[in-house]
């Protein structure tokens, strides 16, 4: 079964003269890092940050890394569809809120050499004595861009 996310990932939408936020008290994890780590970056450099308190790690990639794409077929469309899909778009609507996740793939186009992005890498951060972290938070300021992982560990609070 697939995971909730809705039910790990909350959107805070204040007023207008507030930031907007995604946060979660679970840490993003590798097996599920698409579905849940908030990502970051300026559109050619970018990561995706997952990991446990204490022991974060961030999914490096650059967009020179992308395979595929319009060099490598004259007919390449992006991956976007030829015809009208709107049609799909109450009934994906439902079963989101019903389900908390739906199948989209009615709105999408072919792959043909819609190509994907190679990891640059992966950068481990790691503080040595973290243990039993608890008020563990990581959020996405969607105003700014910037991310922020919080916890406390032995006395100490730590922010990133």
């Amino acid at each position: 079964m697939a995971p909730l996310i809705p039910a790990l990932t909350v959107i805070l939408l204040a007023s207008h003269s507030s930031a907007k936020s995604l946060w979660s008290t679970i840490p993003a994890n590798f097996s599920t890092i698409i579905q849940t780590a908030y990502p970051i970056g300026n559109g050619r450099l970018a990561a995706l940050p997952f990991g446990e308190a204490g022991h974060e790690k961030l999914s490096l990639n650059r967009d020179s890394l992308w395979s595929g794409g319009p060099f490598e077929n004259s007919s390449y469309n992006g991956g976007n569809p030829t015809h009208p899909v709107s049609q799909y778009l109450p009934g994906i609507r439902e079963w989101i809120w019903q389900n908390g996740t739906g199948n989209v793939s009615k709105l999408m186009g072919d792959d043909n050499n819609y190509g994907s992005y190679a990891v640059l890498g992966n950068l481990s951060v790691t503080i040595a004595g973290v243990q039993d972290a608890r008020n563990f938070e990581r959020r996405l300021d969607l105003k700014t861009g910037v991310h922020t992982t919080s916890f406390m560990s032995g006395g100490c609070t730590y922010t990133a």
